[in-house]
């Protein structure tokens, strides 16, 4: 049995020749089944929050901008269409406007230098301005401001998807930003000012006729899917809604990423596509019941499939989202880092020769691998990122991580040459080859893999099958690796619930005692001083007393000390005839 490093030579050599061969033309059935991935948690796109209506903006002091870009190429600040490049990932901003009351004053955090820079001040209740205290300077490929209508977003950002993906070419729109950033309005908007996914329905079925009419080979028929990933777990909302929702399985089948048993309907009408909305949005709600999750908790892919044409993405993903149970927050944070991941890893690898290439985490989470094919596939198209902003102060610390993690996919192309996805080779076909099945060419395109030109078809053939077979063991072991981190990922989640939980009792404990103690101070106040009161009575009574004895001894005194001298004066005058005068004394 051939080594582990003759095994990883071969696999090398095989996948460049394969990429140097054409590509087989896919049929209708195969174009059919193409579906997107991508691993991160995220709330339904079927959210119906209302958008605020803009308020008076608050002038703040200018202040010096001494930050750096963070990440940000220091480029062009000219105006710049959205869709310039079709090859890079775009990068949109749109600021919702402020929800305050008018007597409140709130500084604008986040300010429009042009159509493509944006301003990042923080205030002084957060905590980027207790560490650094400096304004941030971001550039992105377009910036809509407060006053953008939704018309406007989606000729910018959107319609230019639609038309690439008649053209022939898979697009993907996802909104990205922290909770009450105005995501749900800019994917679904409302009845009065449809978002991008409704106006997006409209466009298609507007479309549709005129391009039967021009187009050489015209888009026959759409159909579209509606996916919700929750908990690491995908989900059919278009599928008979069931007491218990069974969990689809995504798979990579011959470089096509695949979710398989989902359902597929059709679009003929604009009320189509609504109604497969609404019945997902039933779907979602009737799981927000039975599951306990609601549409902060999940994402939702919604897809459109172009036939003979591959298809549009649209999916709005949560970050920071508030009013998680734990382990769900763990997956929601744990999906957009390796998002980040993604998109990081990527960039390096553009940026870097191949010999210091990193491979893309895509299997760590399901929306990642759903969108998988949009940024390393061979019928890319654009990609817009649409990232919402919420220009209140009290979420600036959050906002400003997102616009960091968002400027990481700003030169990121979508079809990186430091990655690309390797076909796969059929089992079928070498099972056949092995068997001694005819119409299968099982010639090696190289043979400097260890095949002399001597050795026979069905040694290559075996060698092959071993290959492939090698494949799949790497793949079920990567399925295990991702399900351990998954269970590993629960446990410290549940760790770190009981340890919360015991260090709430110890508190509760502890606050319990302290109130005890300070109930008790309060209750023996007043007998504490009652008895100082009695021991200084009681002091004061002996005192009194002992003042009281002393005065009596002194009249005593006063008194033995009058009779003393009366009766000293009693023998003084007794005395006093018996003296003789002292002169008549002399004279005698």
């Amino acid at each position: 049995m051939a080594s582990r490093e003759d095994v990883a030579l071969a696999i090398r050599d095989r996948n460049g020749n394969n990429r140097a061969s054409d590509t087989p033309s896919l049929t209708e059935e195969e174009v059919s089944t193409i579906v997107r991935r991508l691993s991160f948690s995220g709330a339904a796109m079927d959210e119906q929050d209302e958008h605020p209506q803009q308020d008076e903006q608050h002038e703040p002091e200018p202040e010096q901008d001494d930050g750096q870009d963070d990440g940000q190429d220091d480029g062009q600040d000219e105006e710049q269409d959205v869709n310039q490049d079709p090859n890079k990932v775009q990068i949109v901003i749109r600021l919702r406007p402020l929800e305050r009351a008018p007597e409140e004053k709130d500084p604008e955090s986040f300010r429009v230098l042009s159509d493509v820079s944006l301003l990042a001040q923080p205030p002084k209740t957060s905590q980027s301005y207790r560490s650094t205290g400096t304004a941030t300077n971001f550039h992105f490929s377009r910036i809509f401001s407060q006053e953008t209508q939704q018309t406007e977003l989606f000729e910018a950002t959107t319609q230019p998807v639609l038309d690439a993906a008649f053209g022939g070419k898979s697009g993907l729109v996802f909104a990205y930003g922290v909770t009450n950033s105005g995501k749900t309005y800019t994917i679904s908007g409302t009845t009065d000012a449809p978002g991008v996914l409704p106006q997006a329905l409209q466009y298609v079925m507007d479309e549709l006729p005129r391009r039967k009419e021009h187009d050489a080979q015209p888009v026959t028929r759409v159909t579209a899917t509606y996916l919700e990933i929750y908990n690491e777990n995908v989900y059919d909302l278009l599928s008979p809604a069931l007491r218990k929702r069974r969990a689809l399985r995504v798979q990579d089948c011959d470089g096509k990423i695949q979710v398989r048993g989902a359902v597929e309907k059709p679009i003929k009408t604009l009320g189509d596509g609504l109604e497969l909305l609404e019945q997902g949005r039933r779907h979602k709600q009737m799981a927000e019941t039975n599951c306990n999750s609601d549409s902060s908790r999940s994402h939702c892919v919604f897809t459109l499939h172009f036939y003979q044409h591959v298809f549009a993405v649209f999916v709005r993903l949560v970050h920071g989202a508030t009013g998680l149970r734990m382990q769900e927050a763990s997956k929601i944070n744990g999906s957009l880092m390796n998002l980040m991941r993604c998109l990081e890893t990527l960039r390096w690898n553009q940026q870097h020769p191949p010999s210091l290439q990193k491979m893309v985490p895509f299997r760590e989470s399901k929306l990642a691998r759903l969108f998988q094919e949009n940024l390393v596939g061979s019928d890319h198209g654009p990609l817009v990122m649409i990232v919402a902003v919420n220009p209140s102060s009290h979420e600036f610390d959050e906002t400003l991580r997102t616009l960091k993690y968002s400027a990481v996919a700003r030169e990121l192309e979508s079809c990186p040459d430091g990655y690309i996805l390797r076909p796969r080779w059929p089992i079928k076909e070498e099972e056949a080859a092995v068997n001694g099945c005819t119409g299968i060419s099982c010639k090696p395109k190289n043979t400097d893999v260890g095949t002399s030109p001597m050795e026979s078809q069905r040694e290559v053939a075996e060698r092959n099958l071993h290959w492939a077979k090698l494949e799949l063991e790497n793949e079920e072991l990567r399925e295990q690796l991702a399900q351990t981190e998954a269970e590993k990922m629960q446990m410290e989640v549940r760790i770190r619930a009981e340890i919360g939980n015991e260090m709430r009792e110890q508190l509760q404990q502890i606050r319990t005692q302290y109130q005890s103690m300070q109930r008790l101070q309060r209750e023996d106040l007043p007998s504490a001083r009652k008895k100082r009161e009695r021991q200084h009575a009681e002091e004061s009574e002996k005192l009194r007393v002992h003042v009281q004895e002393l005065r009596e001894k002194v009249r005593e005194c006063e008194d033995e000390i009058q009779r003393i001298h009366k009766r000293h004066q009693a023998e003084i005058d007794k005395l006093q005839p018996q003296l003789v005068p002292v002169s008549v004394v002399d004279n005698m």
